[in-house]
C-alpha cells in the first residue's frame, strides 16, 4: 500500500490525471469521513434545557454592495449543567453563510432550534460542557457526508482498480 501511495505521489507531480483523482478522492474521504464520524458523536451528546438571550442574522464580513453582503445566524444562550452556568454561541455543527437570496436557508437552519415550553434543548459535550449547540446534526447531513467520503473512492477503484 506505501509502494501504491508512493507511486500516486509522484506520478501526481508529474502531471497524471489518475494520479490526481486518487489524491482529490483521498482527501474527501478522510475529509468527509471524520466530518461523518464527528457528527454521529455530537448526536450522542447529553442535553438540557436552557435559556436563548439572542437569535438572528447578522452581517459576515463587509461587501461592496448590498446585495452581495453575506449573512450568518447568530446566537447567545445561557444552560446550567451540574450547577455550573455556562454562556453559548453556537448554533449548528454545521456553520453556514449566505447571501442574496440564499438567506432563507439560514431560517430553515433555525427551525432545528428544539424549544421546552419558553426554553430552548442545548446539547453539550460530556467531558467539555462549555462546547455546546442549539441544533442536534440530522441523520440526512451525515448520510450526504458519508456519500461524499465513499462514493468517490468506490467509483475511482471500481474504474481504476488498485
Amino acid at each position: 500500500m506505501l509502494d501504491y501511495l508512493i507511486e500516486m505521489a509522484t506520478a501526481a507531480a508529474a502531471g497524471d490525471r489518475q494520479a490526481w483523482l486518487f489524491w482529490i478522492c483521498l482527501y474527501a474521504f478522510l475529509t468527509c469521513g471524520f466530518g461523518a464520524v464527528r457528527l454521529m458523536r455530537i448526536r450522542r451528546w447529553p442535553e438540557v434545557p436552557g435559556e436563548l438571550y439572542e437569535a438572528g442574522q447578522v452581517p459576515f464580513g463587509t461587501a461592496m454592495v448590498a446585495s452581495e453582503q453575506t449573512w450568518r445566524y447568530e446566537v447567545r444562550y445561557g444552560y446550567v449543567v451540574d450547577g455550573t452556568h455556562y454562556r453559548g454561541h453556537r448554533l449548528s455543527a454545521w456553520p453556514m453563510i449566505a447571501s442574496g437570496i440564499a438567506r432563507s436557508v439560514l431560517d430553515l437552519q433555525v427551525r432545528g432550534i428544539r424549544r421546552i415550553g419558553d426554553k430552548v434543548r442545548v446539547i453539550y459535550h460530556p467531558r467539555k460542557p462549555q462546547r455546546s449547540y442549539l441544533v442536534r446534526p440530522g441523520w440526512g447531513g451525515i448520510a450526504v457526508l458519508l456519500a461524499l467520503a465513499l462514493v468517490p473512492p468506490a467509483l475511482y477503484f471500481l474504474h481504476f482498480g488498485i
